[in-house]
């Protein structure tokens, strides 16, 4: 992260540079050059700094309540469950890893192992927080594992993460588990007052395993939502 920093500081001083030599040069063939030179730069600049324009407009956008009204509609939060509204603000993606910090904490009543839903079901669970932010770990960091359930056949199993934009590994206790592709994947949870209730979308079956092995049979399964696309989150604080 630290040579990232320096190569973007250098990458914005030597774009301004040129620019002013640029402007400075009278002759045509200075000029040129500066062009040849500056251009290529001055493209990675924008192309380093451009999502952070987006960033910008979207949590500008996100200031209106209309625009975080409309947002949190989409998520559909268990009945009897208090929820804290947060935005991604931050992500973890070094690796294989899948972590994203959101702009609520514990003066949100926030608090770990806290359920994480986005518009589909669940995408993760609280695994630190502070004051006024919190860290996410998704359901498809590798360090993630989450008890499900398959339907219609109700097959218990586990599923792990992968990776940030892969698919979960789903293995089942029975190497006869019934599943077949487009089948939902629901959270066993349990009925404590925090942590992960059950019944909550995770994923749908996308691939089966061609030999099942005495040990248990493995699937793969696609999150419900979009890992590299989360915006509105919205935290399961406490069973009221």
């Amino acid at each position: 992260m630290a040579r990232t920093r320096t190569v973007v500081v250098v990458l914005v001083a030597a774009s301004l540079a040129l620019i002013l030599w640029d402007l400075r040069a009278s002759d045509q063939t200075l000029r040129q050059v500066s062009a040849d030179v500056v251009a290529p730069v001055q493209r990675t600049v924008t192309s380093v700094f451009a999502p952070f324009g987006a960033w910008a407009r979207q949590v500008e956008e996100f200031s209106d309540p209309a625009v975080r009204s409309d947002e949190v509609a989409r998520i559909s939060a268990p009945a009897g469950w208090a929820t804290a509204t947060g935005r991604v603000v931050a992500a973890d993606i070094a690796g294989d890893r899948a972590v994203v910090t959101i702009d609520i904490g514990r003066d949100e009543g926030v608090r770990r192992s806290n359920a994480v839903l986005a518009p589909g079901g669940l995408v993760g669970q609280i695994t630190a927080v502070s004051g006024q932010s919190a860290v996410v770990l998704l359901v498809t960091d590798p360090g993630s594992e989450v008890g499900v359930r398959v339907l219609p056949s109700k097959e218990i199993g586990v599923a792990s993460g992968q990776g940030m934009d892969a698919d979960l590994r789903v293995d089942f206790l029975s190497p006869a588990a019934a599943a077949s592709p487009d089948d939902a994947l629901v959270t066993l949870g349990s009925t404590a007052a925090d942590g992960i209730p059950p019944d909550l979308p995770i994923g749908t079956v996308t691939a089966l395993d061609s030999a099942p092995v005495a040990s248990g049979r493995v699937i793969g399964a696609r999150p419900v939502a979009g890992m590299t696309s989360l915006e509105t989150l919205l935290v399961l604080t406490e069973r009221r």
